[in-house]
């Protein structure tokens, strides 16, 4: 399969595709169980603590790697797990969830697009960009070989990558998958709200040598980046609020005031309320539009879309509520609310935020025509 693509496989009537369906369920629940096992272990508030001071976290990186998480989306032939991507979600929401300080999903979603492209999967820690929209690397050839070169801006974790991934753009709009050397360029050093490396990556006629592979013309492939990128987001952005939602439950009822647990009280039963509310929209949304992608549907990028500003727009009530219902507890450094909401609050604007997803969304059901609307809507 070359380019950034996917298969739907066509429905059948002699059970195939319950079967499918059930094995595929197999594989989630087997990914998902394994990965929330081995980061309860390891994802521990030291670690946070460390990680956010700039510190590697060399060993845990180690031991995703020997679990073979990075390779989940990748083919069998090539070394992988052999699962989709969708599969590989749970992954991204366990990340969400535990907080996870590593670029494990930009590695899954590196690993995925070298493979794409029939390249074997990299040996170490990746970045992917450009991130942004109207960002674009160009490619130019020489009498030495190919040659990258562009400036992009917040790319996750460079700073601890072996490699970026990039979706770059040769002479007459051709574009391809290039994997270049961290080394080969320079990295100015900065960070997000939640401490996590977000580095500005400049390459200068950078070297890429045979790790390139041209992307078939009839689709814009920058744009199925950005909106892949904004698939995992949603994922981790739904695993996260997921853990806060527990959070606060559990909290609701370990609080006592006035001589009974808080979550007797009106006012924060109604938080908690909305917050279910938002957090299951949320999921609903971010696995329908992961699902569109992986199944190839027509609607896949209006799916995206609208995930992401959904997601978005939930992560903005959960992290309030979830703070007012701590009140200054939430705050403390502590707690471990903040790894949560921080991340949140960092990731509902990479890959586009909710203001850019619904243009795009908007522009999509412009497009479609108002006869058309309803049905896109309830589907």
């Amino acid at each position: 399969m070359n380019g950034i693509s996917v298969t739907k496989v066509p429905d059948t009537d002699d059970g195939s595709a319950a079967r499918d369906a059930g094995s595929a369920n197999e594989v989630r629940d087997m990914l998902r169980n394994m990965a929330h096992r081995f980061l309860t272990l390891h994802c521990t508030r030291d670690l946070h603590v460390r990680a956010e001071g700039g510190e590697w976290p060399e060993a845990l990186w180690r031991t995703a790697m020997d679990a073979g998480l990075h390779l989940a989306a990748v083919p069998e032939e090539l070394g992988g797990a052999g699962t989709m991507l969708s599969d590989a979600a749970v992954i991204m929401r366990a990340v969400g969830w535990h907080a996870v300080p590593l670029p494990l999903v930009e590695t899954v979603l590196g690993n995925w697009l070298l493979a794409q492209a029939g390249c074997p999967p990299a040996g170490g820690p990746l970045a992917i960009a450009p991130v942004s929209h109207g960002q674009m690397l160009t490619l130019s050839h020489d009498s030495a070989g190919w040659t990258m070169t562009g400036n992009v801006e917040h790319i996750p974790w460079a700073r601890h990558a072996t490699d970026i991934v990039c979706v770059a753009e040769a002479e007459s709009a051709r574009q391809f998958v290039v994997k270049a050397s961290v080394e080969s360029s320079v990295l100015h050093a900065s960070t997000n709200v939640a401490g996590e490396p977000r580095d500005r990556v400049a390459l200068d006629h950078v070297p890429v040598g045979d790790a390139m592979h041209e992307l078939p013309g009839d689709r814009d492939h920058a744009a199925l980046f950005l909106q892949l990128g904004a698939l995992a987001r949603c994922q981790q952005m739904a695993g996260a609020m997921e853990w806060i939602l527990e959070r606060c439950c559990a909290f609701a009822g370990e609080r006592v005031q006035f001589g009974k647990p808080i979550g007797g009280f009106q006012a924060p039963q109604h938080m908690l309320a909305v917050m279910a509310t938002q957090v299951s929209a949320a999921v609903v949304a971010a696995d329908a539009a992961m699902s569109a992608f992986a199944n190839g549907e027509a609607d896949a990028a209006a799916a995206a879309g609208y995930a992401k500003a959904r997601v978005g727009e939930a992560a903005g009530e959960v992290t309030a509520l979830a703070h007012q219902l701590h009140g200054a507890m939430g705050y403390s450094h502590e707690y471990p609310l903040h790894w949560r909401t921080r991340r949140l609050w960092a990731w509902r604007d990479e890959f586009g935020g909710e203001r850019f997803w619904n243009q795009r969304a908007g522009a999509v059901v412009a497009r479609r025509g108002a006869a058309q609307f309803w049905n896109d809507l309830a589907t």
